[in-house]
């Protein structure tokens, strides 16, 4: 089993705090950055960067102490949260990361920062969601239960995957502003309001 580093999780956090447009470093994002710095080091080198413990939940692999680290540097000052609003209907304020002091990539090896740098390449605009479908297209995901640790060894089974994905998950979001700018929601939740009160009567 990898041996947590506590010190690359937070540099490595900074980093892509810093080189992703503060407006797509969502928490989401972010959990799934670390992922792919993690799971693609581990599948090309047989090692991981951070050896943090990867677990399934339903937005996809989240490292286990990455919450507790995020907050930590909440309040040692080394991160800021702050709300970008989404000029869209519907659509509500996301809370994103910014870095407030310089990573140090020291800690890291020639392997370790050529992988955070392609893993910055690869998703800089990307959002939340569509990562999160990405990694629910990857056997590491698909093939551990609910809740559970997620073996590195799946690394290697990954399905191969590119832009279609992304495609995939632009045209779900597409879907979803169509349905907020016709409200359906509004006038799917007033009709099943209406019917509640005919079934009643």
């Amino acid at each position: 089993m990898p041996k947590f580093n506590k010190l690359k999780l937070e540099q490595a956090i900074l980093y892509f705090a810093q080189k992703i447009p503060a407006s797509f470093a969502s928490k989401v994002k972010l959990l799934k950055l670390l992922y792919y710095l993690d799971f693609d080091h581990y599948e090309k080198y047989g090692s991981s960067v951070s050896g943090d413990t990867y677990l399934r939940f339903d937005l996809g692999p989240v490292p286990k102490h990455a919450n507790r680290i995020l907050k930590e540097m909440e309040e040692s000052h080394k991160l800021r949260v702050r709300e970008y609003r989404i000029k869209r209907e519907g659509y509500k304020a996301r809370e994103c990361y910014e870095a407030l002091v310089e990573p140090d990539l020291s800690v890291f090896s020639e392997t370790e920062f050529e992988m955070l740098k392609s893993v910055v390449q690869r998703f800089k605009y990307w959002t939340g969601n569509q990562m999160k479908i990405a990694t629910h297209g990857e056997a590491p995901w698909r093939l551990t239960g609910e809740n559970r640790e997620i073996d590195y060894r799946l690394a290697h089974y990954r399905d191969s995957w590119g832009e279609s994905t992304k495609e995939l998950a632009e045209e779900e979001d597409a879907v979803l502003e169509a349905l907020q700018r016709s409200n359906f929601f509004e006038r799917a939740t007033e009709e099943l309001r209406e019917l509640s009160v005919h079934e009643q009567k």
